[in-house]
């Protein structure tokens, strides 16, 4: 099954459970190709013995994972399928990996259990943090509200911060923290989405600051100065051990130079 049919079938499930014309969150409406454009309300989940009260508040819920498409719609994942699903079909939707505060290890824990949704918290219920974002639509998003920063890696507000991802295993387990930059294709002016290693990007950050080793600059400025020599020895005709020793490059150096230019 591919993201997208998931996507597409889910909603459905959540329909036949919580019928959104009679439920007590009427703004949970809006359906949307697998996703809902607009939640209000608290989910609770009441499992038989009554010892685990947990809560959801769904306009949370809704801030966190919700994205707006290119045509300007802001949409989110639907909860209510992944809490409660049997097969582990999150792990298509999640196919590509995450965004870090998504919460992908509470797909299925409520399966089985009595759902209720309500417009209040009741007393003795614990509000829980639940976010189900995949990566790349995110990515997309941000990137038209924020763009890069000078590396390419797409940032999440004005203050630069980075969007941090992670991809997921076999077993739904998630990589280390992650980067996604983006790329500009110039052939066909497409957008090119990727992710980068953290320790990667920290460790040309690091370089970058440091700046060049004490005499990488001078030596850097000799080489060149070397090899203009080299090319004005050829270019007036000398042979090509008189412009090695002329320059101080080596004979096999000069070739080189020679077979570029």
């Amino acid at each position: 099954m591919t993201p997208i049919n998931f996507m597409r079938i889910v909603i459905h499930s959540a329909v036949r459970f919580f019928p959104y014309t009679t439920c007590c969150a009427k703004k949970r409406t809006g359906l949307c190709g697998g996703a809902v454009t607009s939640l209000s309300g608290i989910i609770l989940k009441k499992n038989e013995n009554h010892t685990q009260k947990l809560a959801i508040d769904l306009s949370d819920y809704y801030k966190k994972s919700s994205y707006a498409t290119k045509e300007g719609l802001e949409i989110a994942i639907d909860a209510v399928p992944v809490l409660t699903e049997t097969g582990e079909g999150a792990q298509m939707a999640f196919y590509d990996g995450v965004s870090a505060e998504s919460t992908e290890e509470l797909a299925g824990t409520w399966c089985g259990d009595l759902l209720q949704i309500v417009d209040e918290l009741p007393e003795g219920f614990q509000l829980i943090n639940c976010c189900f974002a995949e990566i790349w639509s995110k990515a997309k998003d941000y990137y038209r509200k924020f763009g890069t920063n000078e590396m390419g890696l797409i940032i999440t507000n004005t203050e630069g911060k980075l969007y941090e991802v992670a991809s997921l295993n076999y077993y739904f387990k998630r990589s280390p923290l992650l980067y996604v930059k983006a790329t500009i294709e110039e052939e066909n002016n497409r957008i090119k989405y990727s992710t980068v290693k953290v320790e990667n990007v920290q460790g040309r950050a690091e370089d970058e600051a440091k700046g060049p080793a004490e005499g990488e600059g001078e030596a850097e400025d000799e080489h060149k100065k070397a090899v203009a020599v080299a090319l004005q020895a050829i270019q007036v005709g000398l042979a090509v051990e008189d412009a090695s020793l002329l320059s101080g490059l080596t004979v096999e150096q000069i070739q080189e130079l020679i077979n570029l230019n």
